[in-house]
């Protein structure tokens, strides 16, 4: 049986109603408490929400970024790619006067050379992660600016004042920590005692990615549940980009059903091109639509500064 404390309703340190982790080995049981605790925590998701919080729609001019995707990935790597690449990166940098950007659960540090790459400036990169990555080391010999730390999971004001970090990042991990409150008070703590501005981007999945992804992480988002983060810091702006929507959740539904039981080279020669020229249409068509039923979020917190970029930041520029 899974620790009692997972089943918590009152799980302290946790957006969710529960730490039950799907990336852990759970059997029959578990699986299916775990699936049903998330039902339950997808409910209302407009529900509570911090009344500070404003929403936005991810449009981006497609011609500009697209040839440089990979076009065999799900809709939402797709679009989280897509918004790195369309973030601007140079207003960033002169609201925060220099970037040092900490990349939390930044896995193998894939994403260390893309953000450089794609920011087009300057920026200092430290990746922090439970588990030491097999190719940081080769990153940080190539890339100066580069750096990664394997930590205990405890994120603490001393922790974020030893990277020294002003913009805070993270890629499809934080619905992997049990206790993702605890990083936003130490955040909140950190930049309040330091008296700097910050920038939080975190990118999570939706509710939709339940019966997309099956048992993976702790949980997804709402924005009622993103609100429980927000209101860690009443002061600062907060927003949420809806990334994708029912187009693209139909797509990633369509091929896993259609890549079901089939070798990957059946894939790669009957299945990509039609992939890849769907993949363009929905993610068109999600942009368009503004519907409320997203395939991921960003979520944005900006503290320590008058005026918003992203409130006000038009993601076609």
């Amino acid at each position: 049986m899974a620790d009692p404390t997972y089943l918590n309703p009152q799980i302290d340190g946790s957006s969710s109603d529960h730490g039950l982790n799907g990336d852990l080995s759970l059997d029959l049981y578990q699986s299916k408490l775990w699936f049903n605790l998330n039902i339950q925590n997808n409910r209302d998701p407009l529900a509570e929400l911090d009344s500070g919080l404003k929403f936005r729609q991810f449009i981006c001019d497609l011609d500009q970024f697209w040839d440089r995707l990979a076009h065999d990935n799900t809709p939402s790597r797709t679009l989280s790619n897509l918004f790195w690449m369309a973030l601007p990166w140079s207003r960033l940098a002169q609201q925060l006067d220099t970037l040092s950007l900490l990349d939390i659960g930044c896995g193998n540090g894939r994403y260390a050379n893309q953000l450089a790459n794609w920011s087009e400036i300057s920026l200092n990169y430290h990746g922090l992660d439970v588990r030491k990555g097999e190719a940081w080391q080769e990153i940080s010999a190539t890339n100066p600016n580069c750096q990664f730390t394997k930590f205990d999971g405890q994120f603490t004001h001393d922790l974020f004042k030893e990277v020294n970090c002003n913009l805070f990042v993270s890629q499809s991990a934080l619905e992997h920590v049990v206790h993702d409150l605890e990083l936003f008070t130490a955040a909140a703590e950190y930049a309040h005692n330091q008296n700097i501005k910050t920038v939080h981007i975190h990118l999570v999945p939706s509710a939709a990615c339940l019966s997309l992804y099956g048992l993976h992480g702790v949980r997804q988002y709402t924005p009622r549940t993103l609100s429980r983060i927000t209101r860690y810091f009443p002061n600062a702006h907060r927003t949420i980009f809806n990334l994708g929507g029912p187009c693209c959740n139909e797509l990633h539904a369509w091929a896993i059903e259609h890549s079901a039981g089939q070798e990957k080279e059946y894939w790669d020669k009957e299945m990509l091109a039609a992939y890849g020229h769907r993949l363009r249409k929905d993610i068109e068509a999600d942009m368009s639509d503004n519907s409320p039923d997203a395939s991921f979020y960003a979520l944005i917190i900006e503290t320590g500064v008058e005026t918003s970029i992203f409130q006000t930041w038009s993601n076609s520029e």
